[in-house]
C-alpha cells in the first residue's frame, strides 16, 4: 500500500500545479492560492520526485512568493492564482518556510544562477525575522493565530515558529557560505546558537526545574532564621515547578502564561533541526507513544485537546465547528504533520516505528468522504474520519517526503 500511496501522491501534486506555483489543494472548492507555508512544504516532496513538471512548479512557487515580498522582507501568506492578489494575515511562518524552500531547491539543483537571483530576497526575509525579536531575547515573537494554527491561541514565544526560525538560520548559513558571504554566515551562526539555547531554557521545563531547584537548595542552605517561612516557600516553589515539568518542549510562552500541551509539529521540528538532544528525543517519542499522538493515524496536532473551561479555550474555536475537541488544530490528525513526525522518527533512528507510521499514513491518505485516495487536509482525532479539503498538496508532498526518509533511512532536509 505504501508504494501505491506514493504514486497517488504524485498524481495529487500534479493536479495542484498552476502557472504561478502549487495550489494548496487541487479542487476549485479547496484552497486555490499559492500559500507561503503550503507551497514550500509541498516543495520538499516535489523536489524528491525528480519530476520536471513538479520541479518547475516548485520554482514558480518561489518566484511568486518573492514577487510579492514586501520591502521589509515579509513573504505573503498566500497569493490568489485567479487575480494575483497577495494576502498577509497569518504572516509568520510563510516567511520562514520560504527561506527553507529556497535552500532546499538550491540543495537539490546546485543552481548558482538561481541562488544569485534569490539571495538578496533570502537575506531580506531573515532580516525581517530578526526584527520580530521584539524584546532582544534571541527568539521571535508571534501574534495570536498568526501562523499555520490560525484558529488557535498560540502567541508570544512559540515553539513551532522558533524551531522553524532555527532551521531557517541554519539554511541561511549554508546559502551565505555558498555565496561567499562569510560575515553574514558568522552572524547567522551566532544567532542560531542563541535561538537554540533560548528554546531549551524557555520551553524545556525540566532544565528550568533543575536550575530553580539548585537556587532553592542554595536558599535553603543560606537561610538561618525563620525556618517555618523558609520551608513554606520551598514547598510552594517545588510544588509549582513540578506542575510545569513536561517530557517535551512547551507549545508557547507569553506574559505569565504558557501552553503546556504537546505540539506535535513543533517538537518534530525541534528534533529535525537538531535542537533536541538524545535524551530529550527519547522522552518526546516515549510520551507521544504513550498518549497515542500517531493513533489512529499520524499525527494529531496537539495533545491533550483543549475543551471549554480550559484556560486556553476561546469561543472562536466554535467557528464553523472547526476547533471543537479532536478537530482541526485542537487534536485533529494532519497528514502533513504526520510526514514530519515520521521524518523525525527516522532522524532519531527509530526506523521500525517510522515504517509502521508510514503504513498508517498511507491508510489515512487512502480514506475519503466520497472516493479513495482523497489526501484530505485533516481527519478527526478519535474516529479518523476524513475532514477538511481533499487533494491537499502538503498532505501528498509530506507523504512523499516521509516515504523517501523511510526508504533511505535518513532525512534529507538540511
Amino acid at each position: 500500500m505504501i508504494d501505491e500511496a506514493y504514486k497517488q501522491a504524485v498524481n495529487v501534486l500534479k493536479e495542484c500545479v498552476s502557472p504561478i506555483g502549487f495550489k494548496a489543494s487541487a479542487l476549485d472548492s479547496g484552497y486555490h492560492e499559492v500559500w507561503g507555508r503550503d507551497s514550500m512544504i509541498t516543495l520538499f516532496g516535489a523536489m524528491l520526485t525528480n519530476d520536471l513538471e513538479l520541479r518547475q512548479a516548485a520554482l514558480a512557487s518561489i518566484n511568486t512568493l518573492e514577487k510579492y515580498q514586501t520591502e521589509l522582507g515579509l513573504i505573503p501568506n498566500n497569493v490568489d492564482i485567479l487575480n494575483g492578489e497577495p494576502e498577509y494575515r497569518a504572516y509568520m511562518d510563510g516567511t520562514i518556510w520560504y527561506i527553507l524552500g529556497v535552500y532546499f531547491y538550491f540543495k537539490k539543483t546546485h543552481d548558482k544562477i538561481f541562488l544569485k537571483k534569490h539571495y538578496n530576497s533570502v537575506k531580506l526575509a531573515i532580516s525581517w525575522l530578526e526584527h520580530q525579536d521584539v524584546d532582544n531575547s534571541g527568539m521571535i515573537s508571534t501574534q495570536e493565530a498568526a501562523d499555520w494554527m490560525d484558529l488557535f491561541p498560540v502567541c508570544g514565544k512559540v515553539l513551532y515558529d522558533n524551531a522553524l526560525y532555527a532551521g531557517a538560520l541554519r539554511a541561511g548559513v549554508e546559502l551565505t557560505k555558498a555565496s561567499d558571504d562569510i560575515d553574514a554566515a558568522l552572524a547567522y551562526e551566532k544567532r542560531l546558537e542563541l535561538v537554540k539555547q533560548k528554546i531549551h531554557s524557555n520551553f524545556w521545563m525540566r532544565e528550568v526545574y533543575m536550575l530553580l531547584r539548585e537556587e532553592i537548595d542554595r536558599i535553603h542552605s543560606e537561610t538561618k532564621n525563620n525556618r517555618q517561612l523558609e520551608e513554606d516557600v520551598i514547598k510552594l516553589g517545588l510544588n509549582s515547578l513540578r506542575q510545569l515539568i513536561r517530557p517535551y518542549f512547551l507549545a508557547f510562552k507569553n506574559f505569565r502564561e504558557y501552553g503546556d500541551w504537546f505540539d506535535t509539529l513543533g517538537n518534530s521540528l525541534a528534533i529535525l533541526f537538531e535542537i533536541a538532544d538524545a535524551q530529550q528525543i527519547k522522552m518526546i517519542f516515549d510520551y507521544a507513544s504513550q498518549v497515542g499522538v500517531a493513533r489512529p493515524y499520524p499525527a494529531k496536532a496537539v495533545h491533550p485537546v483543549i475543551g471549554p473551561g480550559h484556560k486556553d479555550w476561546h469561543e472562536y474555536f466554535r467557528a464553523g465547528n472547526l476547533n471543537l475537541p479532536h478537530q482541526y488544530h485542537n487534536g485533529g490528525i494532519w497528514p502533513f504533520v504526520g510526514g514530519f513526525y515520521i521524518a523525525a522518527l527516522v532522524s532519531a533512528g527509530r526506523i521500525a516505528e517510522a515504517q509502521s507510521a508510514l503504513e498508517d499514513l498511507a491508510k489515512a491518505n487512502y480514506l475519503g468522504k466520497t472516493y479513495q485516495w482523497e489526501f484530505n487536509e485533516w481527519l478527526h482525532g478519535v474516529t479518523g474520519n476524513p475532514m477538511g479539503k481533499e487533494k491537499q498538496a502538503w498532505s501528498a508532498a509530506m507523504y512523499i517526503f516521509a516515504y523517501h526518509c523511510v526508504k533511505s533511512g535518513k532525512v534529507d532536509l538540511l
